[in-house]
């Protein structure tokens, strides 16, 4: 019987054993879960981040892309605003062009014109000074035969 008892103290002594190693084996594959489930929970929020992260990117490219369509669209405008100007701008330079040139031939005419009158006057001056001299002429000779007789 000492014998049974021993054995069985022996047996039991080894299942304690045997216990003890289980239980530590349990609390450590528990604190293994524990840390996965931390590493799971710190994973899942870094992923949700970068989803959000992704999702703001995303949006800002909309929105990025709504303003560059935008500004294709102002520039477009203003490119046909400056071609209309331009054809504007040369009809105008061109009317300006016409008119220099005829404010330019106007000017020569009147200079000629002045030309011809200040000739036509000291033309007429002339006549009127020989006309003049001649009728000195004629009072000086209608003097001298009065007085001759």
């Amino acid at each position: 019987m000492t014998r049974q008892k021993s054995e069985a103290e022996d047996t039991i002594r080894r299942k304690e054993s045997e216990i003890s190693n289980l239980q530590s084996a349990v609390e450590a594959e528990q604190n293994n879960v524990t840390k996965c489930q931390r590493q799971i929970k710190d994973l899942q929020q870094k992923n949700k981040d970068t989803e959000d992260e992704l999702d703001n990117e995303r949006n800002q490219k909309q929105r990025l892309e709504k303003l560059r369509n935008e500004l294709e669209a102002q520039i477009a405008a203003y490119e046909d605003q400056i071609e209309e100007a331009g054809g504007a701008n040369s009809a105008a330079t061109e009317l300006l062009r016409r008119r220099e040139d005829e404010i330019a031939k106007l000017r020569k005419d009147k200079e000629a014109a002045e030309l011809e009158a200040q000739e036509q006057a000291d033309a007429a001056k002339r006549k009127f000074n020989d006309i003049q001299n001649q009728l000195e002429d004629a009072e000086d000779m209608l003097r001298k035969y009065k007085s001759q007789g």
